[in-house]
């Protein structure tokens, strides 16, 4: 059990896949492209998906962190 998950970098829109490990061919996306430039993806203990989204090239303080509904 488990999944994969990744930061898709995209201009204009950006998301994150998760691909299950039981099922590789099945990829869901988590925001349905609403992110802007998608970056790094950490998953918390609880299942709880993170992502940094804005934060290339950016001044100081620019960009976010969010967590996903699932």
């Amino acid at each position: 059990m488990g999944a994969a998950f990744g930061a898709i970098f995209s201009d204009p829109q950006g998301d994150v896949v998760e691909i299950p490990f039981d099922s590789p061919v099945t990829h869901t996306f988590l925001t349905g492209g609403a992110l802007n430039a998608a970056g790094g993806v950490a998953v918390a203990p609880n299942g709880d998906v993170f992502v940094s989204d804005g934060t290339a090239c950016v001044a100081p303080g620019g960009g976010r962190v969010l967590r996903l509904d699932r």
